[in-house]
Protein backbone atom coordinates (compact mmCIF):
# COMPACT_ATOMS: atom_id res chain seq x y z
CA UNK A 1 0.00 0.00 0.00
CA UNK A 2 1.40 3.46 -0.93
CA UNK A 3 2.42 5.75 1.90
CA UNK A 4 1.10 9.24 2.51
CA UNK A 5 2.69 11.74 0.13
CA UNK A 6 3.20 15.37 1.09
CA UNK A 7 2.31 17.91 -1.58
CA UNK A 8 5.38 20.13 -1.68
CA UNK A 9 8.47 20.51 -3.83
CA UNK A 10 10.80 19.02 -1.19
CA UNK A 11 9.06 15.62 -1.13
CA UNK A 12 9.17 12.93 -3.80
CA UNK A 13 5.59 13.68 -4.87
CA UNK A 14 6.86 15.82 -7.74
CA UNK A 15 10.00 13.77 -8.37
CA UNK A 16 9.20 13.28 -12.08
CA UNK A 17 8.66 17.02 -12.52
CA UNK A 18 11.97 17.83 -10.82
CA UNK A 19 13.76 15.17 -12.92
CA UNK A 20 12.30 16.59 -16.15
CA UNK A 21 13.30 20.12 -15.13
CA UNK A 22 16.86 18.90 -14.54
CA UNK A 23 16.91 17.23 -17.96
CA UNK A 24 15.65 20.48 -19.53
CA UNK A 25 18.21 22.66 -17.75
CA UNK A 26 21.07 20.43 -18.86
CA UNK A 27 19.77 20.33 -22.44
CA UNK A 28 19.50 24.13 -22.44
CA UNK A 29 23.07 24.56 -21.22
CA UNK A 30 24.37 22.04 -23.77
CA UNK A 31 22.49 23.78 -26.62
CA UNK A 32 23.60 27.22 -25.46
CA UNK A 33 27.24 26.18 -25.56
CA UNK A 34 26.81 24.37 -28.89
CA UNK A 35 25.16 27.35 -30.59
CA UNK A 36 26.98 30.13 -28.73
CA UNK A 37 23.72 31.52 -27.32
CA UNK A 38 23.80 33.77 -24.26
CA UNK A 39 20.10 33.47 -23.37
CA UNK A 40 17.60 30.67 -22.94
CA UNK A 41 14.28 30.20 -21.20
CA UNK A 42 12.36 27.38 -19.58
CA UNK A 43 8.63 27.20 -18.93
CA UNK A 44 7.09 24.77 -16.47
CA UNK A 45 3.36 24.15 -16.60
CA UNK A 46 1.56 22.19 -13.89
CA UNK A 47 -2.05 21.22 -14.53
CA UNK A 48 -4.13 19.85 -11.67
CA UNK A 49 -7.31 17.88 -12.33
CA UNK A 50 -9.70 16.82 -9.56
CA UNK A 51 -12.31 14.10 -9.87
CA UNK A 52 -14.87 13.08 -7.26
CA UNK A 53 -15.51 9.44 -6.42
CA UNK A 54 -16.47 7.36 -3.42
CA UNK A 55 -14.31 5.12 -1.22
CA UNK A 56 -15.74 1.98 0.34
CA UNK A 57 -14.31 0.50 3.53
CA UNK A 58 -15.99 -1.96 5.88
CA UNK A 59 -19.26 -1.61 4.00
CA UNK A 60 -19.23 2.15 4.45
CA UNK A 61 -18.90 4.58 1.60
CA UNK A 62 -17.59 8.12 1.80
CA UNK A 63 -16.82 10.79 -0.82
CA UNK A 64 -13.23 11.45 -1.84
CA UNK A 65 -11.39 13.66 -4.32
CA UNK A 66 -8.75 12.13 -6.56
CA UNK A 67 -6.10 14.53 -7.95
CA UNK A 68 -4.09 14.16 -11.14
CA UNK A 69 -0.95 16.27 -11.51
CA UNK A 70 0.26 16.72 -15.10
CA UNK A 71 3.38 18.65 -15.99
CA UNK A 72 5.03 19.99 -19.11
CA UNK A 73 8.56 21.39 -19.30
CA UNK A 74 9.47 23.34 -22.43
CA UNK A 75 12.63 25.23 -23.18
CA UNK A 76 13.99 27.51 -25.87
CA UNK A 77 17.50 28.61 -26.73
CA UNK A 78 17.58 32.19 -27.93
CA UNK A 79 19.71 31.88 -31.04
CA UNK A 80 19.79 34.73 -33.47
CA UNK A 81 20.28 33.91 -37.11
CA UNK A 82 20.28 36.51 -39.81
CA UNK A 83 20.56 36.54 -43.55
CA UNK A 84 20.63 39.91 -45.21
CA UNK A 85 20.08 40.90 -48.77
CA UNK A 86 18.92 43.77 -50.88
CA UNK A 87 16.99 44.14 -54.10
CA UNK A 88 17.47 47.41 -55.90
CA UNK A 89 17.91 48.71 -59.36
CA UNK A 90 16.12 50.67 -62.01
CA UNK A 91 12.62 49.46 -61.18
CA UNK A 92 9.37 51.25 -60.53
CA UNK A 93 6.64 49.89 -58.26
CA UNK A 94 3.36 49.48 -60.14
CA UNK A 95 -0.03 48.07 -59.24
CA UNK A 96 -1.09 45.35 -61.65
CA UNK A 97 -4.77 46.28 -61.24
CA UNK A 98 -5.62 43.09 -59.30
CA UNK A 99 -4.50 44.33 -55.89
CA UNK A 100 -0.94 43.02 -56.35
CA UNK A 101 2.23 44.97 -57.06
CA UNK A 102 5.03 44.33 -59.49
CA UNK A 103 8.41 45.78 -60.31
CA UNK A 104 8.55 47.28 -63.77
CA UNK A 105 11.90 48.21 -65.34
CA UNK A 106 12.33 51.97 -65.56
CA UNK A 107 12.86 51.66 -69.31
CA UNK A 108 9.37 50.15 -69.60
CA UNK A 109 8.02 52.84 -67.28
CA UNK A 110 9.40 55.55 -69.58
CA UNK A 111 7.73 53.93 -72.62
CA UNK A 112 4.38 53.68 -70.80
CA UNK A 113 4.15 57.46 -70.15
Amino acid sequence: MPSIMNIDMQSDTFGDLKRDMGIGINALLRNMQEYGADEASMTVKLTILLSDYSVEKNGQSRPATKPIFKHKVSYTVQAKNEIEGKLYGDFALESNGNGMYQLVPMSEQLRMT
